[in-house]
């Protein structure tokens, strides 16, 4: 039998926790504001985000 586990979609705070930890390792423009990306990502999951990151660099 397989167990189900809902996860429900990241904060804001956490959606910026995780943005930060994708582009941590890269290079990108002091004007980013990631607390704003955070703000506009509403709805996206974690897989969301990064695909997310990688149109950022």
């Amino acid at each position: 039998m397989m167990n189900m586990i809902m996860v429900g979609l990241p904060y804001v705070e956490n959606r910026e926790k995780i943005v930060t930890t994708l582009l941590a390792k890269e290079q990108i423009d002091e004007g980013l504001n990631l607390k704003e990306v955070a703000n506009m990502t509403e709805g996206y999951t974690g897989s969301d985000l990064k695909a997310e990151g990688s149109i950022l660099v």
